[in-house]
């Protein structure tokens, strides 16, 4: 319990060290190669705990022993500096930061200030928690503009109005200390910690109810998810844990043979992880945590806190007096993916922040929820940019779908110029409009020869017979003969076999809302 003792010298009293330690930044990358030596803004200020970046070249580190800011806009190279102060003087050591865009950035401090910028860091709004009851702030989260959490020690503190006002919505929280918090939304959360085993707990409301996720024989110091369902978390003695089903189930990933405390971990691109502790550990997973190499820049006496990455770039602060900043070629870096509904329509939009290799994007789509799910079919390809430093937008029309009660989900396969490929998360699109009435289009064309299609919609689930008659009343064919789910149909009908003249269709179907049966007349010219 050596380290877990430090950890809570560092939550409950924050005496941070005054020696001439120093803090190492360097920018990482998969092969750990072609750096470049940069001026660090901390160097013998003390500890850094927090550090974000909101681009490639935009950087903010924090000093754990007063209340600077130092900002980056050009990768590392050059930094200002803001310090946060009231009349009483400058306030206590940063303790995390946290942007949710590029403007609108939150942070808390030692001595249980919040503050707040909405114009990227240049002006922060401060505001004491202590009038609340708050102590010993740690992290902070927000998920939207207006809904945020903070987390202490002992408590979790929520805000719902962009940080105005705060309330404690849990304290002394089952005894245990509290050590990283993570929401995948407002409503879903995940908090980590220890007493003295580690414990991981799940919000679905708000934070108002918390259950027991799961427990570890070691202590958890860092949760992350990547969606809703893939999240990790780590801890002492080398304690890699993840999940696959938003926490209902954790799973031992931890690499064999490491025994170093883990304090941060999180996930930098789809599948890939990167985690950094002491003794100089830092890890990177490229499979989603089945297995790990260690990054060799750093040697027994460093020590990580904390990383700050934008994709799959990744920048670690060490205790030495050095800043490095990887020069090699990026990756594709996937920056967004979304889906916007339209009527029958669904547009996706993703924007990437670099690309290297890139020779494009297949665009998949499957249909179905749960295990009723189909398989994936590739609907097009969108040639990339090749290789590139900033940012690209690209877009995919998926038009004309039939609308059901089943939902559609898309991906991207992203394909490099060598062949090799990776695959985006899935996103889904569950709110297309379904049909208020039962109607049978005319067929399209017509007169047609020798195939039409014919369209119909349905408002609700039934049984569906759709049928074919000669002008006599004859049945020629039975085109749909089966239960179906609310939502819009084509059905092709190919009268090769048939001679020309006037022909009729009938829809009927049965459902809660009583019988529906329609006819109409289609024309077949050879």
């Amino acid at each position: 319990m050596k380290r877990a003792a430090l950890f809570i010298a560092l939550l409950s009293t924050f005496l941070l060290s005054q020696e001439n330690s120093n803090n190492k930044f360097e920018n990482l990358s998969k092969t750990n190669a072609d750096w470049e030596q940069l001026n660090h803004p901390v160097s013998g200020a003390g500890y850094c705990y927090a550090s974000w970046a909101t681009d490639l070249n935009t950087l903010y580190l924090c000093n754990g022993s007063r209340a600077d800011i130092h900002k980056s806009t050009d990768g590392g190279s050059n930094w200002n500096t803001y310090t946060l102060e009231n009349s009483e003087g400058v306030l206590g050591g940063i303790m995390d930061i946290f942007f949710i865009s590029p403007e609108n950035g939150y942070l808390v401090t030692s001595d249980n200030y919040f503050a707040k910028t909405t114009d990227a860091g240049v002006n922060w709004d401060t505001l004491s928690l202590s009038s609340v009851g708050v102590n010993n702030c740690s992290s902070v989260q927000f998920t939207n503009l207006l809904t945020g959490y903070i987390l202490t020690q002992t408590q979790i503190v929520k805000t719902t109005d962009g940080g105005d006002s705060w309330s404690v919505i849990k304290d002394n929280f089952s005894s245990i200390i509290l050590t990283g918090l993570y929401f995948t939304d407002s409503d879903n959360g995940y908090i980590c910690g220890f007493n003295p085993e580690g414990e991981i707990h799940k919000t679905t409301d708000g934070g108002d109810t918390w259950a027991t996720a799961t427990y570890s024989p070691t202590p958890i110091y860092s949760i992350h998810f990547y969606d809703a369902n893939n999240g990790v978390a780590c801890g002492e003695f080398g304690t890699l844990l993840k999940t696959t089903n938003a926490g209902a189930d954790w799973i031992d990933c931890s690499k064999p043979g490491e025994g170093r405390d883990l304090n941060k971990i999180k996930y930098i691109a789809n599948g890939e992880i990167f985690c950094c502790g002491y003794d100089g550990a830092a890890l990177l997973s490229l499979n989603n945590g089945l297995s790990w190499s260690n990054e060799s820049f750093a040697d027994e006496t460093d020590v990580f806190f904390t990383f700050a990455n934008f994709g799959e770039q990744v920048w670690a602060i060490k205790d030495q007096d050095f800043l490095f900043k990887n020069t090699s070629p990026l990756p594709v870096e996937l920056n967004s993916f979304s889906a916007n509904v339209n009527g029958s329509s669904v547009e996706l939009v993703w924007q990437t922040v670099s690309e290297h290799n890139n020779y494009g994007f297949e665009v998949e789509r499957r249909m179905g929820t749960g295990d009723r799910k189909m398989e994936w079919e590739v609907l097009g390809f969108i040639a990339g940019a090749g290789n590139s430093n900033s940012p690209k937008e690209y877009s995919f029309s998926d038009n004309n779908l039939t609308l059901t009660s089943y939902s559609y989900s898309y991906r991207l396969k992203q394909i490099d110029l060598d062949g090799k490929f990776t695959y985006s998360k899935e996103i889904s699109v569950e709110q297309l409009l379904l049909p208020t009435e039962f109607s049978l289009s005319q067929n399209y064309p017509n007169p047609f020869n020798p195939s039409t299609v014919i369209k119909y919609q349905l408002p609700m689930n039934g049984f569906v017979s759709l049928k074919i008659y000669d002008i006599l009343g004859s049945e020629i064919a039975t085109l749909v003969s089966e239960q179906k789910p609310a939502g819009t149909y084509e059905v092709k009908f190919d009268a090769s076999a048939l001679t020309s003249g006037v022909y009729v269709y009938r829809l009927s179907s049965s459902s809660e809302a009583g019988d529906f049966s329609q006819a109409k007349k289609l024309t077949l010219i050879k």
